[in-house]
């Protein structure tokens, strides 16, 4: 049970010695808009972190544009999947969008543990949280995403049909922009039953952005990992910015080069190259 909803929870940790840091923090050059000589590219995911730096812990708030991350001291971190911290955190994710903030602030008293009970704690109350989703509803039918929703709720319910993590609309929605970033969020809103006004408010508190820069978001990390695999075998694979777009969810490579700039401060081409330097998703 605690693997399956380790899982369902944490997308990953990270870690990165003293020097230019690989992780999202709060060290020189962070947000400052400075080039590569500043340090890391790290681009937005919709994602949480919590990380440890100079002895204190710290939320790194979900991103909606890239940061250039210059030099600081040794950091670890954990990376929650979109929707999972909220509950734990008891704010409104809102008001962490592109902010780094000491994990008491958030909280609003002193967390006395370190990186690893943030975890446990996390995990305790997803397990105890009374966000329901009942066998059967309507998130597994209409609208032709029958066979989208399913196969990202399959694995993430516990016994009784409960949702891990949050509440189970926007989580339902979220991994369904992870998976199909090209999905309509409308069509998405109207399966869960919610109207679009509803599923974007909901959406702001418990990811931190609305679902259509979610799906930007999302539609980018599907971008960068189409260049990072041209990247690692250049000579096996084109370079194919109209296809790559295409089959990212971007309607054309116009559509493309506007998000990526709008996101990253870059050209397509731009972050291409950048990537063959450092490179960081974050």
């Amino acid at each position: 049970m605690r693997e399956t909803l380790v899982d369902a929870m944490v997308d990953g940790t990270w870690s990165s010695p003293a020097g230019p840091s690989a992780g999202p923090g709060s060290g020189a050059g962070a947000g400052s808009g400075a080039g590569p000589a500043a340090g890391v590219l790290v681009l937005p995911d919709g994602c949480v972190d919590v990380m440890e730096e100079g002895g204190r812990l710290v939320v790194v708030g979900p991103m909606t544009v890239a940061r250039w991350v210059g030099e600081g001291v040794a950091r670890r971190g954990v990376r929650w999947r979109p929707g999972r911290l909220a509950g734990w955190l008891g704010c409104s994710l809102d008001g962490l969008r592109d902010r780094v903030v000491p994990l008491d602030e958030v909280l609003g008293h002193r967390f006395r543990g370190g990186l690893d009970d943030v975890v446990e704690e996390s995990l305790s109350c997803a397990l105890g949280s009374g966000s329901g989703l009942e066998s059967g509803s309507a998130l597994g039918s209409g609208s032709g995403l029958d066979g989208v929703l399913p196969r990202v709720l399959a694995g993430e319910l516990l016994p009784g049909g409960r949702l891990i993590g949050g509440r189970a609309e926007v989580l339902a929605v979220a991994d369904a922009l992870v998976a199909h970033p090209e999905l309509a969020v409308a069509d998405l809103a109207r399966v869960v039953g919610l109207s679009a006004r509803q599923l974007q408010r909901i959406f702001l508190q418990e990811v931190g952005m609305g679902p259509r820069v979610f799906a930007r978001v999302r539609r980018l990390q599907r971008l960068t990992g189409l260049m990072q695999a041209w990247a690692a075998a250049p000579s096996a694979l084109s370079r194919d910015l109209t296809g790559w777009a295409l089959e990212a969810g971007y309607a054309d490579q116009p559509h493309m080069g506007r998000d990526v700039r709008a996101l990253t401060g870059l050209t397509p081409l731009g972050l291409l190259a950048t990537m063959s330097e450092s490179f960081k998703t974050g």
